[in-house]
């Protein structure tokens, strides 16, 4: 099939099309109305991420994709990713975890990407190391899943980065201290100094001073 300009233009014009349908009137769109324009959307760089998720919600509530047993659960799982997707990027990784959860209850052959995606919110939530050792266990499980591999590896690489920050910094303290400890004498002696009040210098004065001073006569 060549695309012709008019085949193009004519495409363009329904994406825009369902786009504003979804956009401006989402109560006359469906689920899979909505999900296509929200997807459609994204791909034409619509960034207003709180209006999409607003239309998500309705998408997911009309569809029941949050329920145990919706009527159609590769829709539900779609949508509850796409709305995980939009939560995550305004920062609600927890709710976003929640979505994705949600979704691997209903579709197990999906479970390998939607694990990978809660791992990654996982770790930019905060718990790299709870992430870390997730994405350990979804990568033996899925050997042949390539993404496992890429994050169990990144963040593997970062957890022993922090580590060596970590035994760093704990060195440079107990170098620190243990110099603190050493100077402490030295500080002592070069203040008594200032003082005149030094022992040693003291003592060794009173041999110098008998010899030098005139001797008493007996």
């Amino acid at each position: 099939m060549k695309w012709t300009t008019a085949t193009l233009a004519l495409f363009s014009v329904g994406t825009l099309l369902l786009t504003g349908k979804v956009l401006l009137h989402p109560n006359r769109a469906t689920p899979s109305e909505i999900l296509d324009g929200v997807q459609a959307a994204r791909e034409r760089g619509i960034t207003d991420t709180a209006l999409l998720l607003r239309d998500l919600d309705r998408a997911v509530r009309d569809s029941a994709s949050d329920a145990s047993e919706p009527a159609d659960p590769n829709l539900a799982v779609q949508l509850l990713r796409c709305r995980a997707e939009l939560r995550a990027h305004l920062g609600d990784y927890k709710t976003a975890m929640e979505d994705l959860d949600t979704a691997l209850a209903l579709d197990t052959e999906a479970e390998a990407g939607l694990s990978h995606l809660k791992l990654v919110y996982q770790a930019e939530d905060g718990d790299r190391s709870g992430a870390l050792l997730a994405a350990l266990t979804l990568r033996d499980r899925f050997p042949k899943f390539l993404q496992a591999h890429t994050l169990a590896g990144t963040l593997a690489s970062e957890e022993a980065e922090a580590a060596l920050q970590r035994a760093i910094a704990k060195t440079d303290h107990t170098l620190l201290r243990q110099d603190s400890v050493s100077a402490r004498p030295l500080l002592a002696t070069i203040a008594a100094r200032a003082a005149g009040a030094d022992p040693e210098r003291a003592r060794q004065a009173t041999p110098l001073r008998g010899l030098f001073l005139p001797k008493h006569r007996m």
